[in-house]
């Protein structure tokens, strides 16, 4: 009996201590309210720095409202923005988890959403946009796990969405980017839940940062023709996407580090002409197999596609005219090239394919010089031949430095120059023929140095005058039959 009564007055303390907790609770969502309601109440006016009510049109930052002597937001579930704000504070609304439903007066003349206004409101939901925000700084929706549905009004002029804006909105399903938008801040979009992606016809936009998308389960991305930069990581891990397409005279010039890393089965990936370098690992561990490069030429630029992460397989357009020097240099996964038919090609620049998994290349006839160490330690290249009609010139020194399995190569009857240590270490290099008619006038020092099965087959009455010019060949190579 006495253990009943002692539990019973045990459960009426804590219904009681908790009947209080519930009534401040009460009394403090109540006081909330009014506090919101009243005619000279926050947010039509603010509580300054120093006490005092101003009229405004700035929603401070919730730091000024709590220095201020305003009350915490931490009941507010519901709030309209009126139109003389112009823009909201750093923080204003930051871990209002109750938060549920923001709407903005007709009218409203906001410009900046600042940072972290709404982080962490976990309880938001939906949210419009104003036509007259310009701005969305950094953070400023991160962390709203149950955001669904996030629209722009009509006529929007955002032209900024800020680092991490939308960063762990993991129920955000898909959003249409207005077409003022110009750029995507790095992480702006990481780790949502974004399966679709859309952009306003006559989209602005010129750079999608770094990361912008990382981690998204996107499904299909069409790039606007603006577009003009796609930034390390910035689809990468977004391992369900299965197409990637660009609009029509797109722009696009640089692919950053990893930007398609760990992506989903893309196949074959057909980038505009303009691209002119793409980073090490852009491609690493996606599902990209080959890659296509259409239409008019880019000015080049040194490390276009440098790296490990370059499919198997890539064709270089017939209108492409000149490659960086290293642009495939070190790409250990590459292992075909191919031209298209009627390539105008001039030269393979320094470097250009040096360290790669290639296994054979044709040379198109249009290819007038083999820069320096071109093909240098091309370990798996065992073929090398010439496109019939070459105009091939000039083969540098260590072009094919160290291809330890090429086999044999026919030197084409155009070639004047081989450069010094061209073949040098060729350990597997058994037979080097020119053709009919050739104008060979020099070949460099040691040209044969460390290819002791190598034989020389020149030309009829070539033989004498090349081999005296062959110089570290002479002692090496056996005569020619």
């Amino acid at each position: 009996m006495k253990r009943r009564k002692l539990v019973s007055a045990l459960v009426a303390s804590v219904l009681g201590v908790l009947g209080i907790f519930s009534e401040a609770m009460e009394a403090q969502e109540a006081e909330t309210t009014q506090w919101l309601s009243g005619n000279d109440a926050f947010p039509r006016r603010c509580v300054s720095m120093d006490g005092r009510c101003v009229e405004y049109t700035k929603l401070a930052a919730s730091s000024d409202l709590q220095t201020g002597g305003a009350q915490p937001l931490l009941f507010l579930r519901t709030i309209c923005i009126p139109s003389s704000v112009e823009v909201l504070g750093a923080g204003c609304f930051e871990l209002c988890e109750s938060l549920a439903f923001v709407a903005f007066e007709a009218g409203s003349r906001l410009t900046t959403i600042e940072k972290n206004a709404f982080q962490g409101c976990s309880s938001l939901r939906t949210i419009c946009i104003p036509s007259s925000v310009e701005i969305l700084r950094e953070g400023c929706f991160k962390s709203c796990r149950s955001l669904v549905v996030v629209t722009f009004e009509a006529g929007s002029q955002v032209a900024a969405i800020g680092e991490h804006a939308f960063q762990g909105c993991s129920s955000l399903r898909t959003i249409c980017i207005p077409s003022s938008v110009e750029t995507f801040n790095r992480e702006c979009f990481e780790s949502c839940g974004l399966a679709f992606l859309t952009f306003e016809g006559s989209s602005q936009l010129t750079d999608i940062g770094a990361y912008a998308l990382h981690m998204c389960p996107l499904r299909a991305v069409r790039i606007p023709s603006s577009v003009k930069t796609l930034g390390a990581g910035c689809l990468g891990g977004c391992t369900s996407l299965a197409d990637v397409s660009f609009e029509n005279g797109s722009q696009l010039e640089v692919i950053g580090d990893e930007a398609f890393s760990c992506t989903g089965p893309l196949g074959c990936l057909y980038l505009p002409s303009t691209v002119r370098y793409w980073g090490p690992l852009a491609f690493d561990g996606s599902g990209v197999e080959e890659i296509r490069i259409g239409g008019e030429p880019a000015d080049p630029v040194s490390g276009i596609y440098a790296g490990t992460g370059i499919p198997r397989n890539v064709e270089i357009p017939s209108t492409v005219t000149e490659l960086p020097a290293s642009c495939f240099a070190n790409c250990l996964s590459l292992t075909i090239v191919t031209f298209e038919p009627g390539s105008h090609l001039t030269s393979l620049p320094e470097s250009v394919f040096s360290g790669s998994a290639l296994r054979f290349i044709c040379i198109p006839a249009s290819v007038q010089g083999i820069e320096k160490e071109s093909f240098a330690y091309c370990a798996s290249l065992s073929t090398v031949t010439f496109e019939t009609g070459s105009r091939l010139t000039i083969i540098e020194k260590e072009a094919f430095l160290g291809c330890s399995i090429l086999l044999t190569t026919c030197i084409p009857a155009s070639v004047t120059k081989i450069g010094a240590w061209c073949f040098k270490d060729c350990k597997s290099l058994s037979r080097v023929t020119f053709e009919m008619g050739s104008q060979l006038r020099e070949i460099g020092r040691e040209a044969l140095d460390g290819s002791p099965k190598a034989r020389i087959l020149l030309p009829k009455g070539k033989e004498l005058s090349a081999r005296e010019s062959w110089q570290g060949w002479k002692s090496k190579s056996p005569s020619a039959p």
